[in-house]
């Protein structure tokens, strides 16, 4: 069996006073999938530690143009293989 590549999503991080949501448009995880992968729905509210856990178990991220809870920079910073 072939391990398919696992590919990080950010989704938009709503606040909302009932309760809080993560939006990601389904058209993303379809489009990993087609392309042999398996999407991966990163939490927005995650500790620094644990998302960089995370992201070294991950073989790629897609940075979609979501609403996101942290700087692009913490994204990019120490995230290399």
């Amino acid at each position: 069996m072939t391990t398919k590549p696992l590919i990080g999503l950010t989704p938009s991080y709503y606040e909302h006073k009932e309760m809080d949501r993560s939006i990601l448009g389904k058209s993303y995880t379809d489009s990993i999938q087609q392309a042999g992968g398996l999407p991966v729905i990163i939490p927005p509210m995650i500790d620094d530690n644990d998302l960089a856990q995370l992201i070294q178990r991950l073989d790629g991220v897609v940075l979609t143009p979501a609403r996101l809870n942290r700087s692009s920079i913490e994204w990019t910073v120490g995230s290399e293989k």
